[in-house]
């Protein structure tokens, strides 16, 4: 009986959707004008009964029978089935965590090895040849010697005079050695240390022989040399450390006499004109 009822359902359910498309075929078997409302209020109406008488219908007995005769059968497979799935849960858990640790094992960033550019001391260096950016950094120095010595900045090791970009032999001295030198020679000038170590406490209004840097050990101002005016005697007022030619010299003179030292000097030197004060 329900093969008859699955046969009206369908029939309903074909109509429906005819009657929906063209529902003027249905005209003729309808008292009153075919619409897609009518069709779709009867058809709608007999597919739902027709589904229901289905289901009300349906022997189920035959079912019923195989599962009452496999109960036992059914309960081991599932036990059997419950501890495989069981089982795979395990596996794949302990797969998903192996997995986790290789990742954090590889994520892991390693210890670079690379070895590392060693950093020259700049702390002070005396006496002899030293190669920048090996033995020394580049930087500005001052010389702790008082005595007549000598340096000079190299741009090679050929020995020769063109390798020489400036020297002098005035103590205390101020030099500012470029990352571009290839290295520094020294011999009795003593120590050289970072010239920002040399600086005192309060910056001074007299002094003598050597470079000073403006504000830092010597304060701006007029000066007067108390050597003899007869005296030859050195003295410039400098615009760098550099000592290159007359690059960094704002002027210069050969005999003691009265200096207007500006604020905006960097450095000044002296050689031989006594002591100078300011006034």
């Amino acid at each position: 009986m329900s093969y008859i009822f699955l046969l009206f359902f369908l029939v309903s359910i074909t109509a429906l959707i005819i009657g929906l498309v063209k529902p003027s075929i249905f005209s003729r078997f309808l008292k009153e004008k075919a619409t897609r409302k009518n069709i779709a209020i009867i058809f709608s109406i007999a597919g739902i009964v027709s589904f229901f008488l289905i289901g009300i219908t349906t022997d189920t007995s035959g079912v019923k029978t195989v599962q009452e005769n496999q109960p036992i059968q059914q309960s081991a497979s599932r036990q059997e089935t419950d501890q495989q799935q069981g089982n795979e849960r395990v596996q794949n858990q302990q797969e998903v965590a192996s997995t986790k640790e290789d990742i954090q094992e590889t994520e892991t960033p390693q210890e670079d090895t690379t070895p590392q550019e060693t950093t020259p001391a700049v702390a002070s260096f005396g006496n002899g040849t030293h190669i920048v950016g090996t033995d020394i950094v580049a930087g500005t120095y001052r010389s702790q010697g008082t005595r007549t010595c000598y340096w000079a900045r190299l741009s090679g090791f050929g020995g020769e005079l063109d390798d020489v970009l400036a020297n002098g032999n005035s103590a205390p001295e101020i030099v500012t050695i470029s990352a571009s030198d290839a290295a520094f020679e020294t011999s009795g000038c003593g120590q050289w240390v970072a010239v920002e170590s040399t600086y005192p406490a309060t910056p001074a209004t007299s002094f003598f022989n050597g470079t000073y840097e403006i504000g830092k050990h010597i304060v701006a101002g007029t000066y007067r040399a108390s050597g003899n005016p007869d005296d030859l005697c050195y003295w410039a007022r400098l615009s760098n450390f550099s000592h290159s030619g007359i690059s960094g010299v704002i002027t210069n003179g050969n005999s003691p006499t009265v200096i207007q030292i500006s604020a905006n000097d960097k450095g000044f030197t002296t050689f031989g004109c006594d002591n100078w004060t300011k006034i």
